[in-house]
C-alpha cells in the first residue's frame, strides 16, 4: 500500500511539474499560427479565454511574458505569413486560369505549377531551366517533381552541405525528403519542387475537396539563412478543373552557428549581445 501511495504521489508531482512547465513556456510562432488557423481567428479578432486555455494558462498564471511573445508575433510574423500566402495563392490561381485560357489540359503536375508560381513571384530566378528528376530517383523514392541549379561560386572548393536543420531532424517537416534534396553543394543553389502524388494521377482522378501537398525546398543566398522550406496544400475546387492553394507552411532554416538565431519575425539574425552591469 505504501508503494502505491508513493507511486501516485510521484505521478502527481510530475504531472504538476509538467503542467507548470507548459504554462511557463511560450508557443513558437508556428504553434501560435496553427492556433489561429484551427480556430479561424485573427490577431485582432480572437477569444482570449480560448487562447489562454489552449496554451495551458489559467487565472492564476503569470501571462506577461506570454502576451509579450504573442504581440511580437502579431506585429511581424503573422502579417508576413498571410501576405505571402495571399500572394502565392493569387499568382497560382491566375497562372492556372492563364493555362486554361490557352487550352492547357494537363494539371496533374502540381510541382511544375508551383515551381513556375515561385518564379513568377521572384523566389526562384526566372531564367533558370527546370529539369525533371530521373526515372530511377522517382521509382526509388516515389519522388515526383522538378529542380533547377544555380552556380554561385566556382572559385571555392566544392563540398557537400546539409540543407536542413541539424537539431531534431526526425521531427522536422522536411525529414521525410530523400538525401538528393537534403544535401547540396557549397557552390550551388538548388531549387526543388516535389509532389506527393504520382504523375499519372490527373486532376480528374481527384474528387472535389481532395488535397495534395507539394514541397518546395531551396538554398538561400542570405549568409545567415541556410535554406527555406515550403509546403503548398492544393485542393481540387471542382467544376473549373483548377488546383487552388488552401494552406501554406513555411520553415526558414538558419545556419548552424551559435551566434545565429531566429527572431519573432521568423528571420535569421545575429543574437543580440547582452551586457551585464
Amino acid at each position: 500500500m505504501k508503494k502505491i501511495k508513493l507511486l501516485v504521489s510521484f505521478v502527481l508531482i510530475n504531472f504538476c511539474a509538467y503542467s507548470q512547465y507548459w504554462a511557463d513556456a511560450v508557443p513558437t510562432a508556428n504553434e501560435f499560427l496553427n492556433f489561429l488557423k484551427e480556430n479561424n481567428f485573427r490577431c485582432d479578432l480572437m477569444d482570449s479565454e480560448i487562447l489562454y486555455e489552449y496554451f495551458g494558462y489559467d487565472a492564476e498564471s503569470d501571462i506577461s511574458g506570454f502576451l509579450e511573445t504573442i504581440n511580437s508575433y502579431c506585429e511581424c510574423f503573422i502579417p508576413k505569413y498571410f501576405d505571402e500566402f495571399n500572394l502565392i495563392k493569387s499568382v497560382n490561381d491566375n497562372f492556372i486560369k492563364q493555362l486554361k485560357a490557352n487550352n492547357y489540359q494537363d494539371f496533374q503536375v502540381t510541382s511544375l505549377i508551383a515551381f513556375q508560381v515561385f518564379k513568377n513571384i521572384g523566389l526562384i530566378p526566372i531564367e533558370l531551366e527546370q529539369k525533371i528528376y530521373s526515372v530511377d530517383l522517382m521509382k526509388k523514392f516515389k519522388l515526383y517533381g522538378v529542380y533547377a541549379t544555380e552556380v554561385v561560386d566556382k572559385s571555392k572548393p566544392e563540398k557537400e552541405i546539409f540543407r536542413g536543420d541539424k537539431a531534431n531532424k526526425e521531427n522536422k517537416p522536411w525529414s521525410s525528403l530523400p538525401s538528393p534534396l537534403l544535401y547540396g553543394s557549397s557552390n550551388q543553389i538548388k531549387y526543388s519542387a516535389v509532389q506527393e502524388h504520382d504523375y499519372s494521377k490527373t486532376i480528374d482522378d481527384f474528387n472535389v475537396g481532395d488535397r495534395t501537398i507539394t514541397k518546395i525546398f531551396f538554398d538561400s543566398k542570405d549568409e545567415l539563412t541556410k535554406s527555406i522550406y515550403y509546403e503548398l496544400v492544393y485542393e481540387d475546387v471542382g467544376g473549373e478543373r483548377i488546383w487552388s492553394i488552401v494552406d501554406l507552411k513555411k520553415e526558414v532554416i538558419c545556419e548552424d552557428h551559435p551566434k545565429i538565431e531566429k527572431n519573432s519575425c521568423g528571420e535569421c539574425v545575429y543574437k543580440k549581445k547582452v551586457f551585464v552591469r
